[in-house]
């Protein structure tokens, strides 16, 4: 048994999941310089564009070394670097019509 974290999203949710975000927040700007563009790290390719995911951890327990995440992609103001995340259990409700 691995003790390496399984990716639960395939490149498809995330392509979805980028263009849920990009439709979403067409018109954010950076709340620090103002730019409106936004780049992210691509894992996908160019014909189909697929944001590289991360884990952001909630809180430390220091019982067990091990913390809490929530998995998330990023956007990156294009102008200053600021770094914004996006909570892909929450999109993943969204794009499947659970949201309540």
């Amino acid at each position: 048994m691995s003790d390496k974290l399984e990716n639960p999203y395939g490149d498809q949710f995330l392509h979805d999941a980028l263009e849920y975000v990009a439709k979403k927040t067409s018109k954010a700007k950076c709340p620090f310089c103002g730019n409106p563009n936004w780049t992210y790290e691509n894992g996908g390719g160019l014909l189909m564009p697929v944001p590289k995911m991360a884990y952001i951890p909630m809180r430390y327990q220091p019982q067990t070394g091990q913390a809490a995440s929530i998995p998330v992609f990023t956007l990156t103001c294009t102008e200053c670097g600021f770094v914004r995340h996006h909570n892909l259990p929450m999109i993943m409700t969204k794009l499947d019509g659970n949201d309540g």
